[in-house]
């Protein structure tokens, strides 16, 4: 098996894994919360790339 292949397959999780994400990072201020919320909407609006919030307010 090819090296990349091998990571790949070793980088798979489960649907349950991924549901019980956690946020650890601190909340954004409002002006920035915005620019990152239309950034994040804009360049991933079906939000398949990164499902979970990444800040807690979000």
């Amino acid at each position: 098996m090819l090296p990349s292949v091998w990571w790949a397959a070793m980088q798979r999780y489960t649907s349950e894994a991924i549901k019980v994400s956690v946020c650890f990072t601190l909340s954004l201020a409002p002006a920035i919360a915005r620019i990152h919320q239309h950034l994040k909407t804009t360049f991933d609006p079906a939000g398949i790339f990164n499902p979970g919030p990444m800040y807690p307010a979000m």
